[in-house]
């Protein structure tokens, strides 16, 4: 049986041939050969899935291609510097408001996350059996697992997150799978666990993880993952209240000069440590010493506010390289060179558009708090309206 056809055409229209509505055909095929219907689960998963990405994809365009006339008008919005906040959302008549950006209608969400929730199911039913499934392909199945994963990190959904790495897994056990791969894949998780307060499911992941790193040879390319888990121990450490060591962990990973170099998931890896770092820096003096917050002072951050504003211009240049026309705010941080942009993977941009939308509500809370209600209140209306482009509606 030929793979399903999905193409999203410049309309932004969606076709998906084949499996979606499972019709007479496949069901045909279940009875006559009961061995294909592992892979017939499948392709209809990969389906569903492909069907929601150009949906999104076109939603993403469309919302572009119809502000692009109006952006000069949201810039000069923002750079209002008008300390009235009451007339903040009614300068001018066609301006987008906070109100315009936020969907209550939960039942069109639902109906709009049909195709993913779809193939996450089926995947579960494939993957949850004992034997393991035979697969068209088992490597095209994990990179649609991946993006899976990312879209529901994307909408705030991240018990299915876990679900979707956690399937990841256990189809990289059944191939026995490169060791580089599964941490990578543990790692993910074990990121996710954190931001749900797992923290001993998510040192499990981190154990299991490093466990696989230390038996590659020297040179295979792992420093990444190192530097990640160094990063993923120092948050786990500091949700433990153990701030001395987990200090010590993100100061080296501070150190390292990879993390200078021109890559976007370097790049990526060095946002999420400026976050961590404004964690830090938030804590009371009875929880950081002043010896300790001198070591990150020193670095050039002397207060949250500093480094979750670096963190989101890093990611927001990284958007605009990887997306462009998809924000219409942010200044991309001047540090940022990134040659070899042309064919960058949706699961890196879902990534990183995730990131930003975390670090911009962590910096509107942050500003809040401290006063800054103006500079708030703008952060909050552009990653509404980001979120709006992307039509998830995150909590």
């Amino acid at each position: 049986m030929d793979r399903i056809s999905v193409r999203c055409d410049q309309d932004g229209q969606r076709l998906c041939n084949g499996l979606c509505g499972g019709g007479p055909e496949a069901a045909g095929l279940r009875a006559r050969d009961p061995g294909n219907r592992h892979q017939l689960l499948d392709d209809r998963a990969h389906a569903f899935l492909w069907q929601y990405i150009c949906d999104v994809e076109s939603r993403v365009r469309a919302s572009t291609e119809g502000v692009s006339s109006g952006g000069a008008e949201a810039g000069a919005e923002l750079d209002d510097g008008s300390t009235n906040d009451l007339d903040y959302e009614d300068k001018k008549q066609g301006a987008l408001s906070v109100h315009d950006c936020i969907n209550f209608n939960l039942t069109a969400e639902t109906q709009r996350c049909r195709g993913l929730d779809k193939a996450l199911s089926l995947w579960k039913s494939l993957l949850s059996q004992t034997a393991a499934p035979r697969l068209r392909s088992s490597e095209q199945t994990l990179h649609a697992l991946h993006l899976t994963a990312a879209l529901y990190g994307l909408l705030d959904k991240p018990f299915q997150v876990i679900e979707s790495y956690g399937l990841t897994l256990r189809l990289l056990e059944a191939e026995e799978a490169d060791p580089l791969s599964v941490a990578g894949v543990l790692l993910q998780l074990g990121e996710t666990l954190l931001l749900v307060d797992c923290l001993d499911q998510a040192e499990v992941c981190l154990d299991e993880a490093e466990v696989l790193l230390k038996t590659l040879d020297p040179g295979r390319g792992d420093q990444l993952l190192m530097m990640t888990l160094s990063l993923l121990r120092s948050r786990l450490l500091l949700s433990r209240h153990q701030v001395p060591g987990g200090l010590a962990l993100l100061l080296d990973v501070l150190a390292c000069p990879a993390l200078q170099k021109p890559s976007k998931v370097w790049y990526l890896l060095k946002a999420k440590a400026q976050q961590v770092v404004a964690c830090y820096l938030g804590l009371p003096p009875s929880a950081l010493p002043l010896p300790l917050r001198r070591s990150l002072q020193e670095r050039g951050w002397s207060s949250p506010e500093a480094a979750l504003t670096d963190s989101h211009k890093l990611l927001c240049g990284i958007v605009m390289l990887l997306c462009p026309g998809v924000l219409t705010f942010g200044k991309s941080s001047p540090e940022l060179r990134c040659p070899g942009t042309a064919g960058d993977s949706l699961f890196q941009k879902w990534l990183v558009l995730t990131n930003l939308l975390t670090c911009s509500q962590s910096l509107v809370s942050l500003l809040t708090a401290v006063g800054s209600t103006q500079e708030a209140k703008m952060f909050c209306l552009e990653t509404l309206r980001l979120t709006a482009k992307l039509q998830c509606v995150r909590p």
